[in-house]
């Protein structure tokens, strides 16, 4: 299930998570090879690559969370508390809108704050449903519920592994406007961001890192301005020319 961890390390304050000539395989198959990645505090990071490049490997070894796997290289990670939020969400669902948001604060034993659970709740477009239970609500919803549950009690690290994915187009663009307000609220959180939509990318990080096929490489890192419209934006003549670089990026592998 998704959940906020406890993650005790050695504190580093110039980094949150420092990755060094990290390699991935599993028997035969190779995932990651020497990947090396830096992220400062606070700093918003999209990944983007091929289906099935080790986006979501790289992600879980972050998370620490990987499984099966022959893994080399370093990572250090300095975070007190991880969000992680999937593609499929994953709320309990005999539990309310607002007894789900309530469970980081059970599992860490915190006193809620009450006034910040109904804020996200009216910020997210919920406020009425908040007895209602995920199999009452559309998916766009509980997915908003499950980003509110993973960012309640302000995560140092969020990590969020194609949230958006399983969405429609239109969905999707209302959810990424929805990410774009809680990303402006979480100005400490660093985020990393897994996902094959290179606008979204574009819309919500200010870097975005992209890989190759397997076995997975960093083939370029692209700085984004953040910008201040997440729905005017992708009308601009700059968005598009980025835009088109990095697809560029992405069909020639780097090349």
């Amino acid at each position: 299930m998704t959940s906020v961890i406890p993650l005790l390390l050695e504190k580093n304050e110039s980094l949150v998570v420092q990755i060094k000539k990290l390699r991935a395989w599993y028997k035969d198959l190779k995932v990651l090879y020497d990947i090396s990645l830096s992220i400062k505090p606070g700093e918003t990071v999209s990944i983007i690559g091929p289906s099935g490049c080790g986006k979501s490997t790289l992600l879980n070894t972050i998370a620490g969370t990987l499984k099966g796997a022959h893994i080399e290289g370093e990572i250090e990670v300095n975070a007190e508390r991880i969000g992680y939020v999937f593609q499929e969400d994953t709320l309990l669902p005999w539990r309310t809108v607002t007894s789900n948001i309530l469970l980081p604060y059970e599992i860490l034993d915190l006193k809620p704050d009450v006034k910040r659970i109904q804020n996200l709740i009216e910020v997210a477009g919920l406020k009425g449903f908040e007895n209602y239970y995920p199999s009452q609500l559309s998916g766009g919803m509980r997915q908003r519920v499950e980003l509110i549950r993973d960012v309640i009690i302000n995560p140092d690290l969020l990590l969020l592994d194609e949230p958006l994915g399983a969405l429609d187009a239109y969905t999707r663009i209302k959810m990424q406007i929805f990410l774009y307000r809680l990303m402006e609220e979480l100005k400490d959180t660093t985020i990393i961001l897994v996902t094959h939509d290179v606008e979204e990318a574009l819309v919500l990080s200010e870097r975005i890192v992209i890989l190759s096929n397997r076995p997975t490489r960093i083939i370029r890192e692209i700085g984004i301005e953040r910008c201040e419209d997440p729905v005017g934006v992708r009308t601009t003549k700059g968005f598009r020319d980025k835009k088109k670089e990095v697809l560029e990026i992405l069909y020639s592998g780097g090349r």
